[in-house]
């Protein structure tokens, strides 16, 4: 939920600074059809039949947890950035018309985040999603698969063949296909580097601000799991 807001706020905020935002069907869309089934469904995950001796992490404003946060945060920026300033490069490219009454809705700007930023809430839900220890995988959750599945095609149909009935409720603009499937490679590529770093490199990261902090302050002494405690114990 913290990155839904992170995807929906960058999107925004890039908008208000060319005096567009997103338009009402479009925050309607990306609400009820994209993120509450993604919400409802990922806790429909059954929990994994083997008893891990690791539990989960408890601190939410740990490093842990943090470090990721602010990593995927960072990836959504940049992405999004990359998006914003390359659509305005094209031949084809309809900046918004300034209005200090209203927002415009109708130009390549918004069209354009907004089709990659529902990509890119489905790609950090499967990279988010929990699942082995503590939770069986994300394959064995029907719902939530099916979820994705039909947001992804719905995504897709959206980019590549919308209809003109959506065109016109979603207030979308023209775009060619090379910028289209440049849009799409685009969030694979940034889903294949979260789930990577989400997986490998935001843990070293915890744990190097771990060491480093170690060292800065010698009398820091991190509490102890009672588990290890007590094997410790009975191994003596």
């Amino acid at each position: 939920m913290s990155l839904y807001s992170a995807i929906q706020f960058c999107s925004v905020s890039f908008l208000y600074t060319s005096g567009s935002n997103l338009g009402d069907f479009q925050f309607l869309f990306i609400d009820l059809l994209l993120i509450m089934p993604i919400a409802v469904f990922m806790g429909w995950a059954d929990p994994s039949p083997t008893l891990s001796r690791k539990r989960p992490t408890a601190d939410l404003v740990s490093r842990k947890v943090l470090t990721p946060l602010l990593g995927q945060i960072l990836l959504v920026v940049l992405s999004q950035f990359a998006v914003f300033e390359t659509v305005q490069l094209q031949p084809w490219f309809l900046p918004p018309q300034l209005d200090l009454e209203k927002s415009n809705i109708v130009n390549s700007e918004n069209t354009a985040l907004f089709l990659f930023s529902c990509f890119q809430y489905i790609f950090i839900s499967i990279v988010l999603s929990a699942g082995p220890p503590f939770r069986k995988p994300m394959t064995q959750n029907v719902p939530y698969l099916c979820t994705i599945i039909v947001n992804i095609l719905i995504s897709g149909c959206m980019l590549f063949r919308p209809s003109d009935w959506v065109t016109e409720v979603m207030q979308l603009t023209f775009m060619s296909n090379v910028f289209k499937f440049w849009l799409i490679a685009l969030a694979f590529g940034v889903f294949v580097l979260s789930w990577t770093a989400e997986k490998n490199i935001f843990p070293r990261v915890a744990q190097m601000l771990g060491h480093a902090r170690a060292r800065l302050q010698p009398h820091y002494r991190k509490k102890r799991k009672m588990y290890k405690v007590l094997l410790e114990a009975l191994r003596l």
